[in-house]
C-alpha cells in the first residue's frame, strides 16, 4: 500500500517509538478493530448461524434468531485482544501526512491491504449439502463418518491477517502498520497528486466496510459526493448452500447489534 502511492520517498529506518509505546500502539489498532458495531453484529451473526446449524432438524429453527447476550463480546474481547495486539507488535510503522484534510474516517476505521484475496477456501468448500450429509450418516464396516468443516469468512479483509494495515488518526494523518520483517520508514508527506491518491485509496476502502457512518472534515473537497455502496453482507460461509447460509448472503436484518432493553 505504502509502495503503490509513496513514491520514491522512503527515508532510513529509524527508531522513533519504545517498546513500551509500541505495545500501547499495538493495543490500540487491536482495540479499534473489535470495539465495532460491525464487529459485535458480525459475531452475533456467527452465534446464530452455529446454534440454527447444530439444531437444523428442529421444526422452525429457520424462523428464529439466536441473538447473545451482550456480554459475550466483552468476553470475547477480553480473550482475544492479546491474540489481536500481537499480530500488530514488532511490525513498521510509517506515518503519512498529507497537504489538505483529505482523509475520512468511519465506525470500521482499520483497514487491511493486501496483494491477494484474503479468502483461502478449503477442499470442503466445494462439496454440495447433499454429500455432506451423507459423509454425516452413521457409519458402516466399509465407511467412516467423515467430519463436514464450515469455512465461515468475513467480506472484508481482517486488518490482523493483512500484510499492510492503516489507521487514518487525523483528516491530515495516516498511521500505517507495514509488512512483518521490513524496516520502518521515516515520517512522510505528501503533496498534490500524491496525496489525492492515496487519500483516494483509502477512503474508497473505508467507505466499502463501513457499518453506520462516515465522516470527514468540513473541508473535505469531494466528500458530500461520494458514491456510496448499498450495505452488503458481513460474513459468507461454505457449508454446500444451506438456507441458514443463503440468510447471511445479504446485508443483517435488523442492522444494529443487540443492546440489553433494547428491542430492535
Amino acid at each position: 500500500m505504502v509502495a503503490e502511492h509513496v513514491r520514491g520517498r522512503r527515508g532510513r529506518a529509524r527508531p522513533t517509538l519504545t517498546r513500551g509505546e509500541t505495545a500501547q500502539l499495538a493495543t490500540y489498532i487491536a482495540a479499534q478493530i473489535m470495539r465495532t458495531p460491525g464487529h459485535r453484529r458480525q459475531e452475533e451473526l456467527m452465534t446464530d448461524y452455529a446454534v440454527r446449524t447444530h439444531h437444523r432438524t428442529m421444526p422452525g429453527i429457520n424462523n428464529l434468531e439466536v441473538v447473545p447476550t451482550p456480554n459475550q463480546h466483552l468476553n470475547y474481547m477480553c480473550r482475544t485482544l492479546p491474540l489481536m495486539t500481537a499480530a500488530f507488535l514488532g511490525r513498521p510503522i510509517t506515518l503519512i501526512t498529507l497537504d489538505a484534510p483529505l482523509f475520512i474516517t468511519c465506525d470500521e476505521p482499520v483497514i487491511g491491504h493486501s496483494d491477494t484475496d484474503h479468502v483461502q477456501h478449503l477442499p470442503s468448500c466445494a462439496q454440495t449439502s447433499r454429500k455432506r450429509r451423507k459423509n454425516q450418516r452413521k457409519p458402516s464396516r466399509t465407511r467412516r463418518r467423515k467430519a463436514d468443516i464450515l469455512h465461515i469468512y468475513p467480506t472484508h479483509t481482517p486488518p490482523a491477517a493483512a500484510p499492510e494495515a492503516a489507521l487514518a488518526l487525523t483528516p491530515r494523518t495516516l498511521l500505517v502498520i507495514g509488512v512483518p520483517g521490513e524496516a520502518a520508514a521515516v515520517p512522510i508527506r505528501l503533496t498534490a497528486t500524491d496525496a489525492n491518491d492515496l487519500a483516494d485509496y483509502i477512503n474508497g476502502r473505508l467507505v466499502e466496510q463501513a457499518f453506520n457512518w462516515i465522516a470527514a472534515h468540513p473541508d473535505h473537497p469531494t466528500f458530500e459526493t461520494m458514491a456510496l455502496p448499498a450495505p452488503g453482507p458481513l460474513l459468507n460461509v461454505c457449508d454446500g448452500g444451506t438456507a441458514i447460509a443463503k440468510s447471511l448472503a445479504g446485508p443483517p436484518m435488523p442492522r444494529r447489534p443487540a443492546l440489553l432493553g433494547r428491542i430492535r
